[in-house]
């Protein structure tokens, strides 16, 4: 049986980035949220057996949900800057805090989820990856940087949008 996991960021980039380490360990990603109620929701329509939960969202934040989630029995990676969030995570009964842009230790956690859920199960022999994909890297860095520096991928791309539809109307 595969584990079933839903993703939950409010940036698309970051939720790419965490599917495809999910990918990578041989998991499968049954829905991706943007907020913390959304994932609430998707874990219990699709039964999902865990979820990994950014902290930055709008509503509700990622460590509101914890306690509820762990309750229902869906394993909680959480995901974040800050440090006492991890902190409160874990004291909440989340199953693993990681550190946003640490992709090393998201990997570690998706080992740790690997060995939790064949120690359930007894059906091991998961295709894993061995090492980190490049491009999943390159796509996290860029996530961490990006809110390092405030830059809002998704406002440069509706101005181009708008640019390019102010084009086509002139040339029509």
């Amino acid at each position: 049986m595969t584990v079933s996991i839903v993703v939950c960021d409010g940036d698309e980039l970051a939720r790419r980035a965490m599917g495809q380490v999910v990918a990578d360990h041989g998991f499968e990603v049954v829905a991706e949220a943007t907020m913390a109620v959304e994932a609430v929701r998707l874990c219990q329509a699709y039964r999902a057996d865990a979820v990994i939960l950014g902290n930055e969202l709008q509503g509700l934040s990622g460590l509101e949900v914890v306690a509820e989630l762990e309750a229902e029995g869906v394993r909680v990676i959480l995901v974040s800057n800050d440090d006492e969030a991890l902190d409160r995570a874990r004291a909440a009964g989340a199953f693993l805090a990681v550190g946003r842009g640490d992709l090393e230790m998201l990997e570690r956690a998706m080992a740790a989820m690997g060995e939790a859920s064949s120690t359930e199960d007894r059906r091991s022999g998961v295709d894993r990856r061995r090492g980190i994909d490049r491009r999943v890297r390159n796509d996290w860095t860029k996530v961490t940087r990006e809110r390092r520096v405030g830059v809002d991928r998704r406002q440069a791309e509706r101005r181009a949008s708008a640019a390019l539809d102010q084009a086509q109307a002139l040339s029509a």
